[in-house]
């Protein structure tokens, strides 16, 4: 119960970023580099008229997953 009342708070005061917003965040050196991931569907977006737009609460989720994913397939260094 504690943990979906955390997630509505957090989405109840989520931020919607712009493209801009989001290239800061990724350190992309360009908004059409951000466009591009999200064409090749990398990123979660919505269109609000011909605009990209973005909720700062699912690109973070977004980016904790990757990185989540990124742990686990990661094997253990192996010696000689």
């Amino acid at each position: 119960m504690a943990v979906a009342v955390a997630e509505e708070l957090h989405r109840l005061n989520d931020e919607i970023l712009t493209a801009e917003d989001v290239m800061v965040l990724l350190h992309k050196p360009s908004k059409g580099a951000v466009i591009a991931m999200c064409k090749k569907m990398l990123l979660p977006f919505r269109k609000y008229h011909g605009q990209y737009i973005f909720s700062k609460h699912e690109i973070t989720r977004f980016l904790l997953s990757l990185e989540k994913d990124s742990d686990n397939n990661t094997s253990p260094r192996q010696t000689d």
